[in-house]
């Protein structure tokens, strides 16, 4: 996260996610990448702490490989073993929501397939289908 920032206009010092969304605001600004619907994307707030104990021990636990990428927020420091999932981490860190649901039109750091196959406003929902009701 800090070298993708600081590649899009110099070092970032704060450790403060506040800070750091600003700052990434304001460059996203800067580079024309904040489009009109982005608005939607900044409505959460942000978080110091992002999982919680169990979540880690429990992804830990899973873990075949060692991590390869971490968090470079002093206070955090978590391990994933792919890029992917420290990028989600930062989404979360930074209250970053980029994902939209097709239904419902929420938007969500990550698990967007998990959150729509779920969704009370999808058509396909096994939970609501009429084919799944019996008659009693």
């Amino acid at each position: 996260m800090m070298s993708l920032l600081a590649d899009s206009g110099g070092p970032i010092t704060s450790q403060d996610p506040s800070i750091i969304r600003q700052q990434f605001i304001y460059r996203l600004s800067l580079s024309g990448n904040l489009g009109l619907g982005s608005k939607n994307f900044f409505k959460k707030p942000t978080k110091a702490k992002v999982s919680s104990m169990a979540g880690l021990r429990a992804s830990t636990s899973r873990r075949k490989v060692d991590a390869a990428f971490f968090c470079e927020l002093d206070y955090c420091k978590a391990g994933f073993t792919r890029k992917n999932g420290l990028l989600n981490h930062y989404r979360a860190h930074l209250g970053i929501a980029d994902k939209e649901c097709k239904f419902c039109h929420m938007f969500f750091t990550t698990s967007l397939r998990r959150h729509e196959q779920k969704c009370k406003s999808n058509p396909d929902n096994e939970k609501d289908s009429p084919a799944k009701t019996v008659a009693a």
